[in-house]
């Protein structure tokens, strides 16, 4: 059809997508991408949500779906190219690619190669650059601007065309950028310019009509001063104005008359019911439908005591309740102002809660802190306290051993808020000082390492960490209080995922701050914002399994202590990690600074990733989960769980190979547990 341009490569791929996913037929596609040829100022995902094909919610998720297609295959092609060149290795293509591949599932932006290879190191800025530059020259995706040629008037008067546009036929296309979710910039297809910063607003959705061949062009007003370039309008945001204002761009369906229901019949409201007043004045004598109970309301009709009969309190509990309630009630306004300045108590869930509360209370003594502040999960507990602690440019100094989603915390996630890494080899951990810089702000580490058990002197960081002005926290879930009590050697925060250990029964989610009261005060005030509260059940739950969690690690320990004994020397394995052996590298220390070895046992089986699944196959006792600190012995391998998707050479800085077995020994009969893994082994 005359005038009508080829479409833009994103809108090729929404339609591919929505015809390959059933959501328009072939001859409602055509219909779509004729008007979007036609039209500058909508991609085809709007035409079809225009057209009434798609629903908002299906328009928005083409429109990322198709971004996020673009984003990968540029990249690969990034990757190709670097590989090509021999500046980056296969496998460190292989592993940036299969890092996006895996975010893709989560919502919200994908990390770019770009951005991944700086974060590694595997190149340098301007190679990246560089490497951009010759993937825009051969990327099917990217559109190659022309020289902008003088203007001159048309036959007609027809507007000239806008820098920033592109002539097809008699249309002009604008590239528009996609926005990805959660970014406030628009990310600009490769060969386009960027947006002019004082350049005007876009025109609003409501004037922009279809240019079709024939028509005759409006001249151009000589009072409206010339755009440098067009600022670009986001698919998204198009779409939100089109639902908010009702303008599809394209004939619209008629609606029914006023007064008609959602299928064109009369609307015929429903009777109205006359309820008979609530009776809330006292009675002479308690009768049907009163209470004597104590009660805040007694009497009424059926509907008020339902909800407010029986409310009281007449005796103080043994065991501390379950407080589900979400919101507080205060004897007057001046009360809730008390409060508000300072006064204890409790309003809204969220902000505290008595059962939560009294967890808190108990692991703060447990781990000899001032204060604790529980939250619904380790790694929300950790975020919170990194972004309440550090700021942009700041650095943590750390060790390369580290749980698999703290790593993935510090590598993937912090690097975004330019938070940076400094590691500390084992060798200098005595010397730390000379690994700190001005920047440093905090020094994290796990005194009894996950998953191989090597164990960090808490008292050097503590020590170089106060000269300088540095806070230092440690993860103690391994470890645990009644093994080692951090604070007690100086350190300034104890973190624990409290799933482990604290809970003990494999049936609550939690994690845990401890430290002194102004530090905790300031992340109970972060977690207020930030949401992850824990729930008064789950509490509740920690509570009940902290009142035994003494008992239970002793029972874990002594376990340990005899299952790796018992399994060290087994001809169909190669080594065996317990801070209680002879044979483990850190025993003097160890025995130093531990009370005991705990709960877990790591080893190395015969045959690598294959000998470790077979063995794990065999367990008749054992469960095959992930976790550990339950009473029951749980048996993962950590490449498969919790170091899953981090680097392989980073894997081998800390000894993790493909054949290790984590063992969390639980508290049954410890002989039943060494003959259920010797079976098993067999």
């Amino acid at each position: 059809m005359a005038g009508a341009g080829p479409l833009d490569p994103i809108d090729v791929i929404i339609g591919n997508m929505a015809l390959q996913q059933k959501l328009v037929d072939e001859g409602q596609l055509a219909e779509a991408r004729m008007m979007c040829s036609m039209n500058a100022e909508q991609t085809l995902a709007q035409v079809l949500y225009g057209l009434g094909y798609l629903s908002i919610q299906q328009a928005e998720k083409l429109e990322h779906a198709a971004t996020v297609l673009r984003s990968r295959e540029e990249d690969k092609l990034l990757c190709e190219l670097a590989v090509k060149r021999r500046i980056i290795t296969q496998p460190q293509a292989d592993e940036v690619l299969m890092v996006q591949k895996n975010a893709t599932r989560n919502p919200g932006p994908i990390p770019r190669v770009k951005e991944l290879l700086l974060n590694r190191e595997y190149v340098k800025g301007g190679m990246v650059d560089i490497l951009l530059s010759l993937v825009q020259q051969v990327s099917p995706f990217s559109r190659q601007e022309k020289e902008p040629s003088p203007a001159k008037d048309p036959p007609g008067g027809a507007k000239p065309v806008e820098a920033g546009a592109e002539r097809k036929g008699d249309t002009q296309r604008t590239v528009k950028p996609p926005v990805l979710p959660g970014k406030g910039e628009p990310v600009r297809p490769s060969g386009t310019h960027p947006v002019v910063a004082d350049s005007p607003p876009p025109r609003p959705p409501s004037s922009v009509t279809p240019v079709r061949p024939g028509d005759p062009a409006k001249p151009a007003d000589p009072t409206r001063p010339q755009e440098k370039e067009t600022r670009f309008i986001s698919a998204a945001d198009r779409l939100s104005q089109m639902r908010k204002s009702g303008d599809s761009g394209v004939p619209a369906v008629k609606a029914p008359p006023a007064g008609s229901g959602a299928l064109g019949r009369p609307f015929v409201p429903p009777p109205k019911i006359d309820k008979p007043p609530v009776v809330l004045a006292p009675q002479p004598e308690a009768a049907a439908g009163t209470s004597e109970s104590g009660g805040r309301i007694a009497q009424g009709q059926i509907h008020t005591l339902a909800v407010h009969a029986g409310h009281t309190a007449s005796c103080e509990p043994t065991i501390a309740p379950i407080v589900p309630s979400v919101t507080y009630d205060f004897e007057s306004m001046e009360a809730l102002e008390s409060f508000l300045h300072g006064k204890g108590g409790f309003w809204y869930s969220r902000h505290g809660n008595p059962t939560v509360q009294a967890a808190e209370e108990k692991i703060a003594a447990l781990e000899g802190a001032e204060d604790a502040v529980l939250a619904s999960s380790g790694m929300a507990a950790l975020t919170a306290t990194i972004l309440t602690l550090l700021r942009p440019g700041d650095t943590i100094a750390t060790t390369d051993q580290l749980y698999g989603g703290t790593w993935h915390l510090f590598h993937d996630v912090l690097s975004e808020f330019n938070i940076t890494l400094r590691k500390v080899p084992a060798k200098d951990w005595l010397l730390i000082r000379e690994h700190l810089a001005g920047t440093t702000k905090l020094i994290y580490f796990e005194p009894v390492t996950n998953p191989m058990l090597r164990i960090w002197d808490p008292r050097p960081p503590a020590k170089d960490a106060k000269r300088f002005g540095i806070l230092t926290m440690v993860d103690n879930t391994f470890a645990t209080c009644v093994n080692l009590r951090p604070i007690e050697h100086g350190i300034d925060l104890v973190f624990h995922s409290a799933t482990k250990y604290l809970g003990g029964h494999s049936d609550v989610t939690a994690g845990v701050i401890c430290g002194k009261k102004d530090h905790i005060q300031r992340i109970r005030e972060r977690l207020k914002l930030l949401g992850p509260t824990l729930s008064a059940f789950d509490a509740w739950l920690l509570i009940r399994g902290l009142k035994t969690f003494p008992l239970r690690m002793r029972a874990h320990n002594e376990n340990g202590l005899f299952v790796a004994q018992g399994i060290e020397g087994h001809p169909k394995i190669k080594k065996v990690w317990y801070p209680g052996l002879d044979s483990h590298p850190d025993r003097a220390l160890a025995k130093e600074i531990l009370k005991a070895g705990g709960g877990i046992v790591t080893f190395e089986v015969e045959g690598g990733l294959e000998g470790a699944k077979k063995f794990c196959n065999g367990l008749q006792l054992c469960h095959r989960a992930v976790s550990l600190g339950g009473v029951e012995t749980l048996v993962s391998i950590p490449v498969l769980s919790s170091h899953w998707q981090i680097p392989e050479r980073e894997l081998e800085k800390t000894g993790i190979r493909p054949g290790c077995v984590r063992l969390s020994v639980g508290i049954e009969d410890p002989q039943d547990i060494l003959d259920d893994v010797k079976q098993a082994l067999e």
